[in-house]
């Protein structure tokens, strides 16, 4: 089953359901994880979807299980979102490289999930490196954990 995310056409029922299975094998590993070791998620969810809420949903109930939930919105001005898109280093990460998804996505706005979350940082890394970033989150986190 691990394998069907990468034969099944993205966002088919086929797909969503070997996602979801996956992330429930994942969800159950880091509930038995030591409270002390963060466990960190990566994920755009904006607007608003059935799946996406559900997926929202997860997340929530393995933060109010494991917790604290952190949620951490990262945006940057577009020129440099475009710049970052455009890098040559996604391509091996087999990331999307297309500039008109920056513009869409700045264009649209959609709501972010977790906006309304208790212990959320929004965070501008237009003028940070990824180690200033990093940085900044993880004193965040420090405090927000106490």
């Amino acid at each position: 089953m691990i394998g069907a995310p990468l034969t099944a056409e993205f966002k088919s029922p086929e797909f969503i359901e070997a996602v979801e299975r996956i992330e429930s094998v994942a969800h159950d590993l880091i509930l038995k994880l030591p409270s002390e070791i963060p466990v960190v998620l990566t994920t755009v969810l904006a607007g608003t979807s059935d799946w996406g809420d559900a997926e929202w949903k997860r997340i929530v109930r393995l933060g109010d299980e494991r917790g604290p939930l952190l949620v951490v919105h990262i945006h940057c001005d577009l020129e440099e979102n475009i710049r970052r898109i455009e890098a040559a280093g996604r391509a091996a990460k087999r990331k999307p490289r297309d500039a008109e998804m920056a513009r869409r996505n700045h264009a649209h706005g959609k709501v972010l999930a977790g906006i309304d979350e208790a212990n959320l940082l929004r965070l501008d890394v237009t003028d940070l490196s990824p180690t200033e970033a990093a940085t900044n989150i993880a004193e965040w986190a420090q405090k927000s954990r106490r």
